[in-house]
């Protein structure tokens, strides 16, 4: 009997540890420059590992990790209070604060998501310039594969660590570990995200950035620095709704997404009218639900402070010092949406764009920021005390993230103004009293004052009401002199080096308008150029192709050449969306955005006049000025022609480019860009990264439907050779004969009885050994029991 309170001691710990709830679900944004693997001195880590599992998870439940159990957490009536159901009883008991730390909240409601760890968003990498990154990533999904690709890292050296499946390697299927290797370069504020399917918008996403060892030791660095992760959130999976554009069942997504109750009393009134920014051009194709800040949202309106049990009132929080300057990474994860961030009481001070430095010149009220985007702001926590139009405040701010939506139908006559989806966060003094919400306003920007808003994907707007916004467009800025030092602009020496190709991103086919480039729907290769550079492995396109071209679409580039693209977004058929394009393996510089004809009102009236197409489509297109095609005129050499009676003027010759605000000395480096319908965007940079490197719109539905194209930089024998043990992924069929070959085999017959098969049988007896301890410790138990 002795032994029994033993036992019972025994059986408790297993069923104490069994309640724990190991994995924190809580996304940790504070950076504070304290990277995984931290130096020590001057001593820099040559090496980071990361081990990860990507795996499902439900919002909105609190998961027991070591019985692979979960319990829905929800409020009742009390909006302080949240529960959890119990089980056994189905009941429901309260939780505590650090009990919902360990819960996907997103906006109250429940869904599955594709998480890292247990993690939504996942977990921030923070690293040095240089560093080694070694990652690897167990897929324990069920039925998806999975890659992820590192938006920002230029992958020098190492195309194949890309991570776009079945471009740059093959997808990791279920159940398979891929270790990804490379080099953290560049510096700055990057993010990584799955690149297969639509999992990046179902949650597989994080923040990643790389410090400039440099930057610790100077006034750069920052007393808080913190990471913002934007995203539009769904009531379904992204797959679903991706299916329902691609077969245009769009219009009829509210009715999609209700009750079987309400749905028999469908009618007209139910279709959904996509959303429209102020230049009267089209936004979310699908209804977003709420907009998350660091996975964190609700469904209702937070400053109203309602006690509805779906409004969600865990909303993300940043803590931050008094009379100090702080920065935020803020990113754009989002699905499709377009976000305008605004601190109230605060003004922003623009430090870099994709991880590249900006002259910190642009004070803003406002900030557009485009899916695929990143920005460093930098903001002064003091500024409120400046600003007497606020309320008495006592160190609570609202962040406000606002869609662009300004109404939603395109017919003056039928248009409805709608309010545009807001997402909050709440910026906390410390020492603050504690309190729920903050009580700020946003502010007012009267005809005197006008508010600045940087990055919109128009030219102006008008006044809204009483506000008055000044836009300024992203090719106004200036690169920071030491990064033009280390990055120049490339400039084309002969006709031979430079190459300009043309990229029509908008909708074009006969049968259906559909996502394209140049008119290509994008098809997949059948097997990933950077591993099979030998083989046919693309879907070869029609050329020319004016719609409905299904196939691998590529453009070469000679190595080392400087690269421009010319990305313009025009043509027939639907009005279109402004469309933020990425490049993979490169940041550029954006030399030139231009913009449409607009109304009076600032509305879209008809395409650019600079580029002219050859087909409806536009999926050929040429400058309208054929002498903006010379290379001299983009490298500053070209001098203006002028009469023969005139030759002695030459108070007009310049060796400055003199296309109209093309800047060619300091612009901006960035790796996506938006470009604006009926506009374009002239980008350059130089081939000195052979591989394969995508190029799409970072929409998640118009990549889905086929918006995107490869860029083969060099020749295969000019690339990285890539390691042999990288796992392949081939096409598999049989012969006749090797079928015949196959139904001939029969199995090796053994002779029972045999000194050989007695010798096997009695070689499991010394295997005995590892059934013992098991043994030996369950007739313990029972005994004391």
């Amino acid at each position: 009997m002795g032994s029994r309170p033993v036992s019972y001691l025994f059986l408790s710990v297993i069923l104490i540890t069994q309640n724990v709830h190991e994995t924190k679900a809580g996304y940790n944004h504070n950076v504070a420059f304290k990277p995984e693997c931290e130096r020590r001195g001057d001593y820099i880590p040559s090496k980071c590992v990361y081990n990860w599992t990507i795996d499902y998870r439900m919002t909105g439940v609190w998961y027991n990790t070591r019985r692979n159990s979960g319990k829905p957490v929800f409020k009742y009536d009390n909006p302080d209070q949240y529960y959890y159901g119990e089980q056994s009883n189905c009941t429901r008991l309260p939780m505590s604060e650090s009990d919902l730390d360990d819960v996907i909240m997103t906006d109250g409601g429940y869904r599955r998501v594709i998480t890292i760890n247990g993690q939504f968003p996942g977990e921030t990498i923070v690293a040095y310039n240089g560093t080694q990154l070694i990652i690897s990533v167990t897929n324990n999904l069920e039925e998806e594969g999975v890659s992820i690709h590192w938006h920002g890292i230029v992958q020098r050296n190492t195309p194949y660590m890309d991570g776009v499946a079945r471009i740059s390697h093959c997808p990791i299927n279920p159940g398979e570990t891929f270790v990804y290797r490379f080099i953290a370069y560049p510096p700055g504020t990057h993010w990584y995200h799955a690149h297969l399917g639509s999992l990046r918008s179902d949650g597989l996403h994080g923040a990643l950035v790389v410090i400039d060892p440099a930057e610790e030791r100077t006034k750069a660095k920052k007393d808080t620095d913190v990471t913002m992760i934007l995203t539009d959130w769904f009531s379904q999976d992204t797959s679903t709704i991706a299916s329902n554009v691609i077969w245009e069942l769009e219009r009829f997504a509210p009715f999609m997404q209700t009750s079987p109750s309400i749905q028999g009393s469908f009618r007209e009134g139910t279709c959904f009218y996509q959303t429209k920014q102020h230049d009267g051009m089209d936004i979310g194709v699908w209804p977003v639900q709420s907009i998350l800040v660091n996975g964190k949202g609700t469904v209702c309106n937070a400053t109203h402070g309602t006690s509805r049990y779906n409004c969600n009132e865990r909303l993300e929080e940043f803590i931050v010092p008094r009379h100090k300057k702080i920065r935020i990474r803020i990113i754009n994860a989002a699905t499709q949406y377009a976000l305008k961030v605004s601190i109230d009481s605060h003004s922003m001070t623009v430090e870099s764009m994709d991880g590249n430095a900006i002259q910190g010149t642009e004070v803003l009220d406002y900030l557009i920021i485009h899916t695929g985007e990143r920005y460093d702001i930098e903001v002064a926590t003091d500024q409120y005390r400046q600003t007497p139009m606020q309320p008495v405040n006592d160190g609570y701010f609202w962040i406000r993230v606002e869609s662009l939506e300004e109404f939603d139908q395109p017919n003056q006559n039928l248009r409805n103004i709608i309010t545009p989806k807001t997402g909050w966060a709440v910026l906390k003094y410390e020492g603050s009293p504690p309190r729920r919400k903050p009580f700020t306003t946003p502010k007012q920007c009267p005809l005197s004052n006008p508010c600045e808003i940087l990055n919109c994907p128009f030219r102006e707007y008008r006044p809204k009401g009483s506000n008055y916004y000044t836009c300024i467009p992203i090719s106004r800025t200036r690169a920071l002199g030491s990064l033009i030092d280390r990055n120049p602009v490339p400039m084309p020496t002969s006709a031979d080096n430079f190459q300009q190709i043309f990229l029509n991103f908008h909708f074009s086919g006969s049968k259906a308008l559909r996502s394209s480039i140049n008119g290509h729907l994008f098809r997949f290769p059948r097997l990933p150029p950077q591993l099979y550079p030998e083989r046919d492995t693309n879907y070869e396109c029609d050329e020319p192709c004016t719609g409905d071209c299904y196939c691998s679409y590529t453009e070469k580039l000679k190595l080392n050449n400087v690269i421009q693209l010319v990305l313009i977004n025009m043509g027939i058929g639907q009005p279109g969306m402004a469309h933020p394009v990425h490049v993979h393996g490169h940041h550029f510089h954006v030399l030139k955005i231009g913009y449409p004809q607009y109304d009076a009102n600032f509305r879209y009236l008809s395409d650019t006049d600079d580029v002219v197409c050859d087909d409806p489509f536009c999926s050929s297109a040429r400058w309208n000025d054929s002498t903006w095609d010379d290379y001299r005129a983009w490298n500053g050499s070209l001098r203006v022609i002028r009469p023969i009676s005139d030759i002695n003027n030459t108070e007009n010759e310049t060796a400055e480019p003199w296309i109209p605000e093309v800047n060619a000395v300091d612009p901006p480096l960035k790796d996506t860009v938006i470009v604006p319908v009926g506009g374009y965007v002239v980008i350059r940079f130089k081939a000195d990264n052979p591989g394969w490197w995508f190029v799409h719109c970072h929409l998640e539905f118009h990549y889905l439907e086929g918006m995107a194209m490869v860029l083969q930089e060099g020749e295969p024998s000019e690339m990285p050779p890539v390691p042999s043990i990288i796992p392949k992924c081939e096409d598999f069929e049989m012969s006749d004969k090797e079928f015949e070959d196959v139904l001939k085999w029969k199995p090796k017959v053994t002779i029972v009885g045999s000194s050989k098969d007695k010798k096997a049988s009695g070689a499991a007896l010394p295997h005995l050994h590892y059934f013992l301890p098991p043994l030996m410790f369950a007739v313990y138990v029972a005994y004391s029991w």
